[in-house]
């Protein structure tokens, strides 16, 4: 038995799924990631993202979202879901930031995101987080 074969039997996602170790190979995935969630969930993001207040479907929202996300990591390896989640989860702080779009945004892709991303940084934007919320039920 050849030694690629060997490995595809001891551990299934060999040879399908690259390690994402160069920032050019990170790039890619997140941006490819990125463009397809954009473009499954482009009204229900742009609901959020001028939402005023919680919409009443926010959860069922966050729900198909974070379904299909599941999906889309599930070959990749802990370390690279760890590394794309938190990609994603500065460009769509960017994205509210530079568009000024509601802060809810922000809310909903780190409550998504969140068992992904490292825990030092769920603790700097759980902080964020709670200001947003404080900001959103005073509105």
């Amino acid at each position: 038995m050849g030694e690629s074969k060997r490995r595809q039997q001891l551990d299934p996602s060999y040879g399908k799924t690259p390690l994402l170790t160069s920032q050019n190979q990170k790039e890619k995935h997140v941006n490819a990631i990125i463009d397809s969630l954009t473009t499954k969930f482009e009204s229900e993001i742009k609901a959020i993202a001028s939402a005023q207040s919680i919409p009443d479907n926010y959860l069922e929202i966050k729900q198909k979202i974070h379904s299909w996300l599941e999906r889309v990591l599930e070959p990749y390896r802990e370390s690279d879901r760890t590394l794309i989640a938190s990609s994603m989860m500065a460009c769509y702080a960017q994205i509210a930031n530079e568009y000024e779009t509601s802060p809810l945004l922000i809310k909903c892709f780190f409550e998504i995101l969140e068992p992904l991303l490292p825990e030092k940084n769920r603790a700097q934007i759980k902080k964020v987080i709670q200001k947003i919320e404080v900001e959103l039920v005073s509105q």
